[in-house]
């Protein structure tokens, strides 16, 4: 959640949403039924596209 709310803060720094752990539950779900991410393990996703994951990765959401 650390590295998360780290994220959110450096994409939206004034966005007034605070990530919890129930909204972050809800939005993988709402990801898996659009099927951009599936879940491998408990609590651990992978995203479905690796097209998706190069454009994250160029945008600066994901680690090279």
């Amino acid at each position: 959640m650390e590295r998360y709310r780290a994220t959110m803060a450096a994409i939206a720094p004034g966005a007034r949403v605070k990530p919890e752990t129930n909204n972050v539950q809800q939005s993988l779900a709402a990801l898996q039924d659009k099927a951009l991410i599936w879940k491998a393990a408990r609590g651990v996703y992978a995203l479905e596209d690796t097209f998706l994951a190069e454009l994250m990765r160029k945008a600066g959401m994901l680690d090279p």
